[in-house]
């Protein structure tokens, strides 16, 4: 019986997605998705979690032209573990989400106001 391992997550891209090709050819888009947890019952109570995310040929192709730095995203994918050798011998492993779905959100309207509102000042 195979298990299953499928994740969903919401929050704001870290950085601009980056395309790579790989060695069989097909390219992979790489980014990472930082969500905002609160717990407890003060509002200074926060935690982030950052979630390395690849998306691969044509999935990967809508992230690398539609996302940016900052732009709320939902992913729905399974997870993946990579493990490896570091150069000092020492055994290394990480999650990732292999992206099934990427929906780009809107902003809230209160957000992207002081975002304009940051930009003209700066201009």
């Amino acid at each position: 019986m195979s298990g299953l391992a499928r994740i969903m997550v919401y929050g704001n891209l870290t950085s601009d997605p980056e395309t790579k090709k790989v060695n069989t050819g097909k390219n992979v888009t790489l980014f990472s998705v930082a969500v905002n947890h609160r717990f407890g019952f003060s509002e200074s109570s926060e935690d982030v979690s950052y979630f390395d995310v690849e998306a691969w040929e044509k999935q990967g192709e809508y992230c690398e032209s539609r996302l940016k730095k900052g732009n709320p995203v939902i992913v729905w994918g399974r997870m993946k573990q990579e493990r490896w050798k570091s150069s000092d011998g020492t055994s290394r492993q990480k999650m990732k989400i292999v992206a099934e779905d990427v929906r780009l959100l809107e902003r809230e309207k209160s957000e992207s106001k002081n975002e304009e509102r940051e930009q003209r000042k700066a201009a």
